[in-house]
C-alpha cells in the first residue's frame, strides 16, 4: 500500500515561507521535481516565519513542497532501505528562539507514473497535459507503480517517489511509514491517497 508522506498541519508548527535562494538557477528546481541535483550546492539557509507556530518538528512545512528534515528522518529512511535521496545541509534560523538549527533538504530522486486517471480528480496543465494543475482528489493505480519496480533490480526498486503527473506529492510505501513511525519522527503524517489533494 501507498501513502502521502507531508508534512502535519499544525498551527504551533515552525514553518518556512521562503526556500533557501538559488543564485546559480541550477538546483532549486530540481528539489522538488524527483530529479537529482548536480555539482556542489552551498550549505543553505532558511528562516520560519514569525507568522507560524514556534515548534521546531523533524519535518518542516515550507511553501515549496521541500522535504526539510532532520537527520533522525534521514535515518528512519535508511532503516526503511531508502537510498533514492540527496542529502544537503541546511541551517534554520528560528525567530522564536533566534538559534541556528541543523536540518537537511532531502531531495527525493525518483519519478513513477502511477495515477489512477478514473478514479482521481484532475484539471490537467494547458501548456503540457501530462501535467497535473490542480489535484482535487488523488488516486493512486498500484499496479502501474509494482510495474515500474518490477522492471527494476531489487536494489534500485523504490519505496519513496514522487508522483510524475504531480511531483509535489511524494509517495511511500508501508515500510517507510513503519520505519518513520517507529522512530517517532514528528511533522509528518502518511494519509491514504484518496483523502488527499491540493486542497486537503
Amino acid at each position: 500500500m501507498y501513502f502521502v508522506l507531508r508534512p502535519v498541519n499544525d498551527k504551533n508548527a515552525a514553518s518556512i515561507r521562503e526556500s533557501p535562494k538559488d543564485p546559480t538557477g541550477k538546483w532549486s528546481g530540481r528539489l522538488n521535481a524527483g530529479k537529482p541535483v548536480t555539482g556542489k550546492v552551498p550549505v543553505l539557509q532558511a528562516k520560519t516565519s514569525p507568522d507560524h507556530g514556534d515548534k521546531l518538528l523533524d519535518v518542516v512545512r515550507n511553501s515549496l513542497a521541500n522535504l526539510i528534515v532532520t537527520e533522525a528522518f534521514l535515518d528512519a529512511l535508511d532503516a526503511a532501505g531508502v537510498r533514492n535521496y540527496q542529502r544537503m545541509p541546511l541551517i534554520v534560523n528560528h525567530h522564536a528562539d533566534r538559534k541556528k538549527h541543523d536540518y537537511f533538504m532531502c531531495n527525493v530522486v525518483g519519478l513513477i507514473e502511477c495515477l489512477d486517471r478514473k478514479k482521481a480528480k484532475v484539471e490537467w496543465d494547458d501548456d503540457d497535459p501530462g501535467q497535473v494543475f490542480v489535484m482535487t482528489k488523488l488516486a493512486i493505480d498500484a499496479k502501474k507503480v509494482a510495474a515500474h519496480n518490477d522492471s527494476l533490480a531489487e536494489k534500485d526498486r523504490l519505496k519513496l517517489f514522487r508522483l510524475q503527473e504531480a511531483p509535489r506529492f511524494i509517495l511511500a510505501d508501508d515500510t517507510v511509514r513503519d520505519a518513520v513511525e517507529k522512530a517517532k519522527i514528528t511533522g509528518v503524517e502518511f494519509k491514504k491517497p484518496e483523502e488527499c489533494g491540493d486542497f486537503k
